[in-house]
C-alpha cells in the first residue's frame, strides 16, 4: 500500500501516506530554538474537517470547505492496540500520545484514522495522507489523515501514523523498504532507523537543508536524529508551566464600559506549552499570544481567569475578581485607557500597543440584549510578555 504527501500541485504520489502536494515550508529556524516537546493526538471518532492549519479547529491545510471525515471502523480494542504502539515508536522522544482530544490552547498534531482513500476520491492504494512536508514543524497544528478503513493490522496502521506525523515535522521519503519513512507501508516491523539513509527521490525532497544538519552526503536523512533534536529525548516533566497576574490587582473595582488592562506573564521550561485567558461567567475563552487584553464589562463581579498547560499535560492556572459598578469606581488608573505603552513588551514604543490591537464585532461588544454578555467589550491591546524559563539543570 502506498502513502502520499500533500503536493502544493495537488498531484497526487504513489508515496506514503495521503497528501496533495508537498509544500516545504521555513521551520528550520523554528527547528534551531531547540527541542520542542510535543503531543499527538490520534483522533478515531472523526470529524467536520475544514479548510485551515489548526488542528484544535479540525483544520486540514488541503483542503478548501469542509470534508466529513468517518470514524474508525475498527473495534476500541485494536484502537486501543494503535494507540499503545504509536506510543512505543515514539518512546525515545518527548512526545506525547494521546486518544483524547487536548485544550484546544495547546500546540499539537492530529492523525484522523478512518475513511477508505476512495471516499476522497483517491485510489485503493493509499493508506495515508499528509498535506505538508513542514520542514522543522513550523506550523505545530497540523492535522494528518490515515486511512483505517484500509489497513487492518494494528502494527502496520501505527507505522502509517507515525510516517504521517513524520512528514508534518519535515521528514520526506527514504528510499530502504526497513523503514517507516518508506513511501509504501507494510505489516512487517519496522522502525524509524538510526543513521543517515537515501532519501527515496533525493530531487523532489522539501527539506533538504534540514536533512543536511545531519547528513554530510546530499540526497541522505537521519530520521532519528532529526526527530530526537527538534522534539528531544524523553524525561519526566513534573513541573507545571508558572503563571503571574501582574495588573489588574484582585479585588480592583472599575466603572462599567472602562477599560481594564490586564496583564500577565505566563512561563514554562519548555516551548510550545499553550495559554488562555477565560471569564467563565460570559463563557467567553481566548487563546493566549504575545500580545495582552484590555477589557470593558458592563455591571457585575467577573473572573479573570488565566489558564496553561504544556506538553507533558501538566496544567496551572491563576485568577482575579474584578468588581464592575456604578459606585466605588477606581481612580487608580488602572483602566485608563490612553495608557497603550506599557513598559515592555513591544520594540515599536508606546504606540505600538494600540496600533497592533485587533477590534472584533464593532468594538467587540458581543450581544445587545443588556445582559453581562452583552457588554463585554475585548480589545486585543496592552501587553503580555510569555517568557521560557531557563531548563533546570
Amino acid at each position: 500500500m502506498r502513502l502520499a504527501c500533500g503536493l502544493a500541485r495537488l498531484e497526487r504520489r504513489a508515496v506514503g501516506g495521503l497528501a496533495v502536494g508537498m509544500l516545504a515550508l521555513p521551520g528550520l529556524a523554528a527547528a534551531a530554538e531547540g527541542p520542542r516537546p510535543t503531543t499527538v493526538f490520534i483522533n478515531y471518532e472523526g470529524a467536520r474537517l475544514r479548510g485551515g492549519d489548526d488542528s484544535s479547529h479540525d483544520g486540514l491545510s488541503c483542503i478548501n470547505g469542509e470534508l466529513d471525515y468517518p470514524a474508525f471502523f475498527g473495534s476500541e480494542a485494536v484502537a486501543d492496540q494503535v494507540t499503545e504502539q504509536v506510543r512505543g515508536l515514539f518512546e525515545p522522544y518527548a512526545v506525547r500520545v494521546v486518544d483524547e482530544r487536548p485544550p484546544e490552547h495547546l500546540p499539537y498534531t492530529m492523525v484522523m484514522v478512518g475513511a477508505l482513500p476512495q471516499d476522497l476520491g483517491l485510489d485503493n492504494g493509499v493508506g495515508g495522507y499528509a498535506c505538508v512536508i513542514d520542514c522543522g514543524d513550523a506550523l505545530a497544528r497540523e492535522t494528518v489523515l490515515v486511512f483505517g478503513g484500509s489497513i487492518e493490522e494494528p502494527r502496520e496502521l501505527a507505522q502509517t501514523i507515525v510516517h504521517e506525523v513524520a512528514h508534518s515535522w519535515g521528514l520526506d521519503h527514504v528510499a530502504a523498504s526497513e523503514l517507516i519513512m518508506n513511501p509504501t507501508t507494510s505489516g512487517a516491523e519496522r522502525m524509524l532507523g538510526e543513521g543517515c539513509t537515501a532519501l527515496d527521490e533525493p530531487a523532489s525532497a522539501k527539506c533538504n537543508e534540514q536533512h543536511a544538519m545531519f547528513c554530510a552526503e546530499p540526497g541522505m536523512q537521519d530520521s532519528v536524529a532529526e526527530i530526537l533534536a527538534l522534539r528531544g529525548p524523553a524525561a519526566p516533566d513534573l513541573v507545571p508551566p508558572v503563571i503571574e497576574l501582574r495588573s489588574p490587582v484582585d479585588g480592583t473595582r472599575v466603572w462599567p464600559g472602562e477599560l481594564v488592562r490586564v496583564e500577565a506573564i505566563v512561563e514554562d521550561d519548555h516551548p510550545d506549552f499553550g495559554w488562555r485567558w477565560v471569564v467563565p461567567e460570559l463563557s467567553w475563552s481566548q487563546r493566549g499570544s504575545d500580545d495582552a487584553l484590555e477589557l470593558r464589562f458592563p455591571a457585575g463581579e467577573y473572573t479573570v481567569r488565566v489558564e496553561a498547560i504544556d506538553q507533558a499535560g501538566n496544567e496551572a492556572s491563576a485568577e482575579l475578581t474584578l468588581m464592575v459598578g456604578e459606585a466605588e469606581a477606581s481612580d487608580s488608573g488602572e483602566g485608563d485607557s490612553s495608557d497603550t505603552g506599557g513598559d515592555g513588551g513591544s520594540e515599536d514604543g508606546a504606540d505600538s500597543a494600540s496600533a497592533n490591537g485587533t477590534e472584533l464585532d464593532d468594538g467587540c461588544r458581543i450581544g445587545t440584549d443588556g445582559s453581562p454578555r452583552a457588554g463585554l467589550v475585548l480589545l486585543l491591546l496592552a501587553w503580555i510578555r510569555r517568557r521560557r524559563r531557563a531548563k533546570a539543570a
